[in-house]
């Protein structure tokens, strides 16, 4: 994508008066200024809050917003990212997602959630009250204000997401749904398994009455299969078989074992990517499953030849 092409997307993108808001140059300083002294205030109720008043940024920058192409989507939209490092709130947002960090697939208690606050209750709501209500940021030289929704970057955003989506899910999604189905979700991807003779169309037109700044599109299950998040499910009777799911525009692409990243990033991606250390462990698993394999093998030892991971091939142990 060229640089034309690409500012014109974000322009038609940041157009969208119900979202955005074109503001005068100085506005966001401004407001960073305002989200200072007013955070200056809370922390100093208590000795707690004294402790975090380094969190402020004295010569603080305004956001800037970029545009990541969905390559994988027709027309090639962008995905609007925004940037607050060294921002009035970004210290501020980090410390105050502190006590949700690590607690995933975890039942969070009242007790053990106050317990981790790094203030007493009432300044940690108002601090996340202010960190969310700063919403200036920049692109190119044009200051705008997020009118709606939360800046896809932001550290305090997935966790403001999710329990919004949790209440919506308790208070009306699962209301909506048949009794009879299973509602299972990761961030914004649902798979809504029932019977099939439950009117789908039905179904989406009342989740999608719910907020009308959340609208759910629909893939229905093809010949037994349907894909969803890096699995493609298969069943078969009373049978789910699952494989892993790769879209057409992936290309295996991986940090070269030779390359000048750091070792603990490349043991990283050896680690959670392929989940061997051998050739001689891939191909024992292999062989014990009857050359049946959870994911496609042949093309994960391509991967692995091509990057040099596990070292090269011993002659003897060709794979057919």
């Amino acid at each position: 994508m060229d640089e034309p092409d690409y500012t014109r997307k974000m322009e038609e993108l940041l157009s969208d008066t119900c979202t955005y808001n074109k503001q005068h140059d100085g506005t966001a300083k401004k407001e960073a200024e305002y989200f200072n002294k007013s955070t200056r205030s809370i922390l100093k109720r208590t000795e707690k809050g004294k402790k975090l008043l380094h969190l402020l940024e004295e010569d603080p920058k305004v956001p800037s917003m970029k545009g990541l192409p969905k390559i994988h989507k027709p027309e090639i939209p962008l995905r609007p990212i925004t940037s607050g490092i060294r921002s009035a709130p970004h210290k501020s947002k980090t410390t105050v997602i502190c006590p949700w960090r690590h607690q995933r697939n975890k039942r969070i208690t009242k007790n053990h959630l106050l317990g981790q606050l790094p203030v007493c209750k009432r300044d940690y709501m108002q601090l996340i009250e202010k960190c969310i209500g700063f919403r200036s940021f920049r692109f190119k030289d044009q200051e705008y204000h997020l009118l709606d929704g939360l800046p896809m970057g932001s550290p305090l955003s997935a966790v403001a997401a999710s329990l919004y989506l949790e209440m919506l899910e308790r208070d009306h999604y699962r209301k909506i749904i048949p009794k009879d189905a299973h509602w299972f979700r990761y961030v914004d991807d649902c798979l809504l398994v029932f019977p099939a003779e439950n009117d789908t169309s039905d179904i989406m037109y009342k989740l999608n009455e719910v907020v009308n700044n959340i609208q759910f599109t629909m893939e229905n299950e093809s010949l037994g299969h349907l894909p969803f998040l890096d699995t493609e499910i298969h069943r078969q009777g009373n049978k789910v078989l699952f494989k892993v799911y790769r879209k057409p525009t992936n290309k295996d692409d991986l940090i070269h074992f030779y390359s000048a990243h750091n070792e603990r990033t490349k043991h990283r991606e050896q680690t959670l990517y392929f989940g061997l250390t051998s050739w001689d462990e891939m191909l024992c698993q292999y062989e014990m499953n009857g050359g049946l394999f959870s994911f496609p093998l042949l093309g994960q030892c391509s991967i692995t030849k091509r990057t040099q991971y596990l070292g090269p091939v011993p002659a003897q142990q060709t794979l057919r």
